[in-house]
């Protein structure tokens, strides 16, 4: 740190005429935050508190975001619809809350290319969170005039508490262009501009302990103003781990089936939510979804030791069939020489 910038930042909190004992923290800030230089990112404060919601410039890459948005195009992303429109396990639970918006969330888990590891592993570095609390990208294909509704971050209930609460919502502008992000609850109204690469966060919860909705954290997207579809994708960090079911199990049946996850699959996890209810219904899917591919593995792998060892008897067989012919041909050679 220069001397200039010491000077600054010993002298952030004085003022002229205070004395040594009113100068609290030496002078300086109660947070700093250190703005690194050319394309790597870099934070920008917002809000401290209610919401705690700040930006990471540059988060993404050009690149990655064209792999983002490639991917996705590729796919031609369609809102689910396995129950009225909500797919928990596809984390879109608030249909009604968006409007002209088509949604995917792209199956990664643990089987990233090195490429996307590193990417996701930057992302930890940047933020503080661990990738296993990550989930994969979920995008929004957003057409002109599409946009959110005000709503919450919440997944299989509402902002009273009976929900899934992300700790922390990681939003991140594929585009340069397509409507601000509003937060319109805070202490003041706050409207962010789309930037391409640049991050939005905001923690969900004011209450860690219990995860209750922070009510500040309402948002909103304003209509897409241009004529192009926007793209904007959003990472949600969980109090939990991700399961081991989908990290690499749904992934690699998503790959199987070109990227896509097979919709029986989340009216599975909707049967399951329904029959065993939210806190253990997605625990048995995670069972179900390791102990399946185990059988599947065990019967294959049964099959070909029956088939190896058919295949041995049969050889056996034939080799004595062989020796026996063999015998009966030279006794009756014998016999004729007699």
């Amino acid at each position: 740190v220069s001397l200039n910038s010491a000077n600054v930042l010993t002298t952030a909190t004085v003022d002229a005429g205070m004395t040594q004992e009113e100068i609290v923290n030496h002078g300086m800030p109660d947070r700093v935050r250190l703005y690194a230089a050319g394309d790597r990112p870099f934070f920008e404060d917002v809000e401290p508190a209610e919401p705690t919601l700040y930006l990471i410039h540059n988060l993404l890459t050009d690149d990655e975001v064209r792999d983002v948005r490639n991917r996705v195009e590729a796919l031609q992303p369609k809102i689910p619809s396995s129950v009225g429109g909500i797919d928990l396990l596809q984390l879109y639970d608030q249909p009604e809350k968006s409007k002209g918006v088509d949604r995917l969330i792209l199956w990664e888990g643990m089987l990233q290319s090195q490429s996307r590891k590193a990417s996701e592993e930057r992302i930890e570095q940047v933020t503080g969170f661990p990738t296993a609390h990550f989930s994969d990208f979920v995008v929004d294909r957003v057409e002109p005039g599409g946009h959110w509704l005000p709503h919450y971050d919440t997944f299989g209930g509402d902002a009273s508490g009976s929900a899934t609460v992300p700790i922390a919502t990681i939003t991140v502008f594929l585009s340069d262009a397509g409507g601000p992000i509003v937060y319109p609850s805070g202490k003041e109204p706050i409207k962010i501009s789309p930037q391409r690469g640049m991050a939005v966060v905001h923690h969900n919860s004011n209450d860690h302990a219990n995860r209750h909705v922070d009510l500040s954290t309402l948002h909103a997207m304003l209509p897409n103003s241009s004529d192009e579809p926007v793209y904007v994708a959003r990472k949600y960090v969980f109090a939990t781990p991700i399961s081991t079911a989908r990290r690499m199990v749904l992934p690699f049946v998503a790959m199987l089936g070109g990227g896509r996850l097979p919709q029986f699959i989340s009216t599975l996890f909707v049967w399951f939510c329904t029959t065993f209810g939210t806190d253990n219904g997605p625990l048995y899917f995670d069972k179900v979804c390791i102990f399946v591919p185990v059988l599947v593995v065990l019967a294959l792998a049964q099959y070909l030791v029956e088939y190896v060892q058919g295949k041995w008897k049969k050889e056996e067989s034939d080799g004595r069939k062989v020796k026996n012919v063999t015998k009966k041909s030279a006794t009756s050679k014998a016999k004729k020489n007699k």
